[in-house]
């Protein structure tokens, strides 16, 4: 059987395009409306949230979200918002020395991230709606068994993501939220307003 949820072994399954496509729309057509809800709009409110944060430090929208992404990698989700202020506020932080100089790059030169994967999260923190963030949990989501796609096999999940989400009548975007936080079996909240002293600013 497929992977299902957090903590399964998964099993390697054909990434050809139609039979993905059909365990995609079978996996999201199983996802309650309530993390339909959530999915369809985390990137924006992410994005605004990111969007606050970056303004307190004096750094734009795009700036913020692309350095939120460069982060991203081998980073959980609180640790990389909490990072991301450190780094705002001038604070020397850890973590993969080319994460950090890539979110360095893009606070000062509104630099994209590079690498498919980081380049397309913050290209979809910045409003694109096509493109596809594909990480471990996607490839788990499509019985992909490693922790990273080929270039080869990231074109084909992306493509398959995009049809599925014709068929399903939302974007791919939002698609891949849904999918991510159904596998991921993460509890949906809304990030926490910011403000200086607000826990993850510490």
């Amino acid at each position: 059987m497929e992977h299902e949820g957090y903590g399964e072994a998964v099993v390697a399954l054909s990434l050809d395009h139609e039979p993905m496509v059909r365990r995609i729309v079978r996996r999201a057509e199983r996802l309650p409306e309530s993390l339909w809800a959530f999915a369809a709009d985390w990137y924006d409110r992410e994005a605004d949230w990111l969007e606050a944060v970056g303004e307190a430090y004096g750094f734009d929208r795009t700036q913020s979200v692309y350095a939120f992404a460069a982060l991203s990698p081998r980073m959980q989700y609180k640790a990389n918002r909490s990072q991301l202020v450190k780094l705002m506020s001038g604070v020397e932080i850890g973590g993969l020395r080319n994460s950090r100089m890539a979110a360095e790059a893009a606070l000062r030169y509104t630099t994209l991230p590079k690498g498919r994967k980081t380049g397309r999260f913050a290209l979809n923190l910045a409003g694109d709606k096509e493109l596809v963030t594909v990480d471990v949990w996607i490839c788990r989501a499509v019985g992909l068994a490693k922790e990273a796609p080929s270039l080869s096999e990231y074109s084909r999940i992306e493509r398959a993501f995009q049809a599925a989400s014709r068929r399903l009548g939302c974007s791919p975007r939002t698609l891949q939220a849904a999918i991510w936080f159904g596998i991921r079996g993460a509890t949906p909240s809304d990030p926490i307003p910011y403000s200086p002293d607000s826990p993850v600013a510490s």
